[in-house]
């Protein structure tokens, strides 16, 4: 189920100046969008890892194209786990802040909301299509505080610089105007804004991509390996622009090699009910739910009481204090007291 929250439910500290009526075209392109919303779009409590993504569709900073990059996103996002957060931000229309503190927002938005939602505030990450990829890399290189920095970002055929010889014409000129000036071009080219603190980053090109080059891709997977920044980088022959989820022949791929990314980094941990399975002994069993509460900070307590009823009766223990049964999402953490001591099963081996 889908619900749709106002960004600033007390109105934008700022507005795009943007009158006309919101219009739709082409099966889910947004345009004149001057209302933000956040679409949550949350997994099945059985699949659901903790992790967030705040998924931002491309449209040139003249539309949002909330269909194939993002209602589509979101569905393949919960299959696996992730609560999708789709921002449908304001454009432009000559004031470059917007589109930022949109997302910046969104951010927070997450955070904040992260109990209610049942997500980890240190697992909140970005994923953003072309133009879309822009600002999902500008929250990646442009954020304030520890509340609106991503924690890991995913560009799929992002427009990256705003260099007039590699960015894409529309979204340089719908962000920045007809004039920007050499700082303003250098401020929005995010490959000169990465540093050490840059999140970890997934980028996806096709490189016969004639809308935006292959270059913009390249250029950011540099500026993060010189920053000693975690980052993979997959380029395919083919798929041009604006692919979606589902390029042609190895494009195709991406979404796959993008999920074992996320769990190789350490987003997605273990969905709780595959922890324990019928043919793992207690201790084995046990070791896995230890590993789960390492990756995601879940307390183990939880994981444990959670786990008790697929442990062929043997019962959870901890030493010094009695293990806590709450059926609760495992990354609701803060409702259940931290275990004191090691962990052991009772009656076991």
């Amino acid at each position: 189920m889908l619900e749709k929250h106002l960004l600033w439910p007390n109105g934008a500290p700022d507005s795009n100046g943007i009158t006309e009526a919101e219009r739709v075209e082409n099966e889910g392109w947004h345009y004149r969008i001057s209302v933000p919303e956040l679409i949550v779009a949350l997994p099945s409590p059985e699949l659901a890892t903790g992790a967030a993504i705040v998924v931002i569709p491309g449209g040139g900073y003249e539309f949002a194209s909330m269909e194939n990059e993002g209602y589509k996103v979101a569905q393949w996002l919960n299959s696996f786990g992730v609560a999708a957060f789709i921002l449908k931000y304001r454009m432009p229309n000559g004031h470059y802040d917007i589109p930022i503190n949109d997302a910046q927002q969104a951010i927070k938005t997450v955070r904040a909301r992260a109990q209610e939602w049942g997500v980890d505030v240190k697992r909140v990450g970005v994923l953003g299509f072309s133009a879309g990829g822009h600002l999902a890399s500008t929250a990646a290189t442009h954020f304030d505080s520890d509340l609106t920095r991503p924690d890991f970002s995913v560009l799929i055929y992002p427009v990256i610089t705003m260099d007039e010889g590699f960015s894409h014409g529309g979204s340089r000129l719908n962000l920045l105007g007809p004039n920007p000036s050499p700082e303003l071009v250098k401020r929005f080219s995010n490959d000169l804004r990465v540093t050490a603190d840059t999140p970890p980053t997934f980028i996806v090109f096709a490189t016969n991509d004639t809308c935006v080059p292959v270059e913009n891709g390249i250029r950011f997977y540099r500026a993060l390996c010189a920053n000693n920044v975690s980052a993979a980088f997959h380029a395919y022959p083919d798929g041009g622009h604006g692919f979606g989820l589902f390029g042609p022949g190895t494009a195709a791929e991406w979404p796959e090699h993008c999920q074992k990314w996320l769990a190789e980094i350490g987003i997605l941990g273990t969905p709780i009910s595959s922890l324990a399975l019928e043919n793992y002994s207690p201790q084995r069993t046990l070791r896995r739910a230890e590993e789960f509460a390492r990756v995601s900070s879940a307390n183990l307590s939880v994981v444990c009481g959670e786990m008790k009823k697929c442990m062929a009766g043997k019962t959870v223990h901890g030493t010094g204090r009695e293990s806590l049964a709450y059926k609760i999402h495992p990354f609701r953490a803060s409702h259940a007291t931290a275990p004191e001591g090691r962990w052991r099963v009772a009656g076991g081996d």
